[in-house]
This record gives structure tokens, C-alpha cells and sequence, in this order.
């Protein structure tokens, strides 16, 4: 009022706008919020019911968003008998997508290689098929270092039938003659390796356990498509303590 006073507003005109003010911070924000949310409430409740699938994956592609972390939504389509799928390098598009009656997740997800190494991926696979080996992904993709080490890790390559272990090993005897995701969408000439056999230089490495999958799931993808971490501990829980879902 005092400040409307200095600046020659009639003060019965200022009285009136600091009523009104005083009558929004009161009442109107709190019911302009509700009216958002409950709309927002109604038309997410509706699609979870009747489009599950693309009600998930519409929220995958939309994160950050709140405060969810991808894992809590894992985890809600799980219970809700949604299935998610993990990246796979002969599947995946760059986003997430809606596979029949399940989710799978995008190659962007992947921490190192994001949207543009997943375009990278797509475009070579669109280009001459899927990849028969972890030397011809890294042949046609140019895509090195820690990128294809995190799809290993998650289980990008397990489809061409080899343990995850065995392709870190791989990874390791292809190194260095590739680019890495950001010259990798660039149209610069590169000499190809020689396609020499490795199989003289391979060792026995026992592949990764389950609880080793999901430690790889949640530092790479911030998500499991496969257990919950809890899901290790439960046995000895149940022999040391009571479990929520029983009565004391």
C-alpha cells in the first residue's frame, strides 16, 4: 500500500488489488493447481487402464520429468503385469517403444551413448542389417570405448549368444580403431580393422551373475528390466524380520 501510495494510486484503488491478491494467495492457487492435477490425474488414470504399454513408454521418452526416477515406473509396470524389455542392438530404436504387449527400452537410455549414438546404431543397422558380432557392430557403427562397454554390460549383445564377459574381453582386443559417439555421425573416411581371428587370444571368464545384471542395470540404465535389487535379499529377510505384507 505504501508502495502504490509513492506512485500516486488512489488508495481505495490499491485496497481493492491488495484484497484481491490477499484472496488468490488464499484460496486461488491452491484451486488452480487442483484443477490442473485433477485433470492430468483423470487422463493418466485412464490411460494406465486402458493403454498401459504406451502410457509406460510415453513416460520413459518424457524423463526427467518430477521426481520419479525411471526405476520407480519399472517397478509400477511390473505390478501391473507390463513387461519391460532391455536395450537390444538388433531391436532397440533410439527412443523407447511399444513392442507388442511390452516396453522396450530405448538405446538413448544408455548412459555413454544417448539419442545420438542410438541414431547411430539405428541408421547402421537400417542400412545393412542387424549385427552378427560385436567386430561388425563396431565396424559399421565406429562406436567405441565405454558406449559399447555399457551396452555389454546391460545386455545389449545378448542375443548374439555371448557372455557379457567374453564380449568385455572382446571389446578389449578390437580397441582402438574406432571413433567415439561424437565423430561417429560424422561423414569422415576411416580405415577399417582387419577382420583377423581372435579366438587364440580368448580366455574362460565366468559371465555375470544375476546380481551382477541388475548392479550393471541400475548404474548404466538407472532401472532393471529383470529383478528388483531386493529381490536378492528377500530369502533372508523372511528368516530374520517380518515383511511389510505380513501382520505383526
Amino acid at each position: 500500500l505504501q508502495g502504490a501510495a509513492r506512485r500516486d494510486v488512489p488508495e481505495a484503488v490499491a485496497s481493492t488489488m491488495f484484497e484481491n491478491l490477499a484472496g488468490f494467495a488464499s484460496f486461488g492457487f491452491p484451486k488452480s493447481h487442483a484443477a490442473a492435477f485433477g485433470l492430468l490425474a483423470y487422463q493418466s488414470a485412464w490411460l494406465k487402464e486402458y493403454h498401459p504399454v504406451e502410457f509406460y513408454t510415453a513416460l520413459y521418452n518424457n524423463w526427467p520429468m518430477g521426481f520419479y526416477p525411471p526405476h520407480v515406473f519399472t517397478n509400477d509396470a511390473r505390478r501391473h503385469d507390463v513387461e519391460v524389455l532391455p536395450p537390444d542392438v538388433n531391436i532397440s530404436q533410439a527412443l523407447c517403444t511399444v513392442e507388442g504387449g511390452a516396453v522396450r527400452i530405448g538405446l538413448g537410455y544408455v548412459q555413454g551413448l544417448g539419442e545420438v549414438g542410438g541414431a547411430t546404431i539405428v541408421a547402421a543397422r537400417e542400412q545393412a542389417g542387424d549385427f552378427a558380432s560385436l567386430f561388425d557392430f563396431v565396424q559399421r557403427t565406429g562406436l567405441t570405448g565405454r558406449a559399447v562397454e555399457n551396452l555389454i554390460k546391460i545386455g545389449g549383445f545378448d542375443a548374439l549368444q555371448a557372455g557379457r564377459r567374453d564380449l568385455l574381453w572382446q571389446q578389449g582386443l578390437l580397441a582402438g580403431g574406432g571413433r567415439s559417439v561424437r565423430s561417429a555421425a560424422s561423414s569422415r573416411p576411416r580405415q577399417l580393422q582387419l577382420g583377423l581371428p581372435t579366438g587364440q587370444d580368448q580366455v574362460y571368464l565366468r559371465d555375470f551373475s544375476a546380481f551382477d545384471r541388475v548392479a550393471a542395470d541400475y548404474e548404466i540404465l538407472r532401472l532393471s528390466p529383470t529383478d528388483h535389487p531386493m529381490s536378492f535379499q528377500r530369502s533372508r529377510l523372511r528368516l530374520e524380520g517380518v515383511r511389510s505384507a505380513e501382520e505383526l
